[in-house]
């Protein structure tokens, strides 16, 4: 095989329900140098005997001895990749064909370092997304000559980019092992502080699946972890420079910890844990102004969910 453009990164684990779909997403791209970097996770299903029935030179799996996590998984990809770009696909999401040649295009008429693409919402087993991650900042994204490190943090934007690899090693950066959630935040925003050439195409290309992981409990935990993520993002010694940024990662501080407070009080609801609902007002009042102001957004979300339903 020639020397691949672009290095498709993929970890997985117990991911036997989606990962043929995520790599024949791959597979099948209109563009066809690009090598497929797999790194399972200690999966106990039936996710590597999928990987191997897959038939494809392109396709190099590699199997950590026990369970590491994704940043882990996602550094040993990169150690092992030889394309002149990166990127990371999840093994529960999928592509559209035309992708990494959308991508790669205006990534060189850019001549960008990071270019990165709109995102499908889609709930898990539903076959139309019910939104785009962007569509409500589409307007000051394209508006920006490029993404800087500011106005990921202000709009809290999750990204699927592709990127040159030159920069990752250059400036020798890796994902954070040590957090379990958040993990790609940190990097992406390490990646924007090394370069101002990174850019919005503005096409929803990647298809992110929502999967049964959303009970409240699940949520607190995930939030509470991207609360430490965050923590870790405030004393980055590369940020410390950069006063706008260290007072945008405090805004968002103060959003999590909200969030924080109203899943922690949303499960206590939910397991009818008087107790808990009366501690929890009682020790942060401001937990009732949060659930107030929060209050239309749920309601929209219900709406939105009964009229599909009814549809």
């Amino acid at each position: 095989m020639s020397v691949p453009e672009i290095s498709i990164i993929i970890p997985t684990y117990n991911v036997e329900e989606y990962i043929e779909e995520a790599l024949s997403s791959v597979l099948n791209q209109s563009f066809k140098q690009l090598e497929v970097i797999v790194i399972d996770d200690g999966s106990r299903d039936k996710t590597v005997e999928i990987i191997q029935s897959l038939q494809d030179e392109r396709i190099k799996l590699y199997e950590n001895g026990s369970n590491q996590g994704p940043a882990y998984s996602r550094n040993f990809g990169i150690s092992k990749a030889k394309g002149t770009w990166i990127a990371f696909l999840d093994g529960d999401d999928w592509w559209d064909q035309e992708r990494i040649k959308e991508l790669l295009n205006f990534a060189r008429i850019k001549e960008a370092d990071m270019i990165f693409d709109d995102i499908f919402l889609i709930y898990d087993g539903h076959v139309s997304p019910y939104a785009t991650q962007c569509q409500n900042y589409k307007e000051k994204l394209e508006s920006s000559l490029n993404i800087t490190p500011e106005l990921l943090v202000e709009l809290d934007l999750g990204m699927q980019p592709i990127i040159k690899r030159n920069l990752l090693e250059k400036k020798n950066i890796r994902f954070n092992d040590q957090l379990i959630f958040g993990e790609d935040y940190v990097f992406y925003l390490e990646v924007l502080c090394e370069s101002n050439k990174c850019y919005f195409y503005n096409k929803p290309l990647y298809f992110y699946r929502q999967r049964g992981d959303s009970l409240t409990r699940q949520k607190t935990k995930r939030i509470q972890q991207l609360i430490q993520a965050n923590r870790e993002l405030l004393k980055h010694e590369k940020f410390q420079g950069n006063k706008k940024l260290i007072n945008q990662l405090q805004g968002r501080m103060v959003r999590l910890s909200n969030l924080n407070l109203y899943y922690s009080f949303i499960e206590k609801i939910k397991e009818k844990d008087i107790k808990g609902i009366v501690k929890n007002i009682y020790l942060n009042p401001k937990v009732i102004l949060i659930l107030i102001s929060r209050l239309p957004k749920v309601l929209k979300y219900r709406l939105g969910k009964f009229i599909k339903s009814r549809g």
